[in-house]
């Protein structure tokens, strides 16, 4: 499995907003590696 085969296959199971129906391109992967802002708690720092 190619890095590109095996990205689109993540992306097809997470919820991440992105329509992997077709391989994705350059610009839907230079969206994914930008990655976006969370909301929720990640628990990486303790309090």
């Amino acid at each position: 499995m190619t890095a590109g085969n095996a990205l689109t296959a993540l992306v097809r199971v997470a919820d991440l907003g992105i329509d992997a129906r077709r391989p994705l391109g350059a610009k839907k992967i230079g969206e994914i590696a930008r990655g976006r802002p969370r909301e929720e708690d990640c628990g990486d720092r303790p309090d």
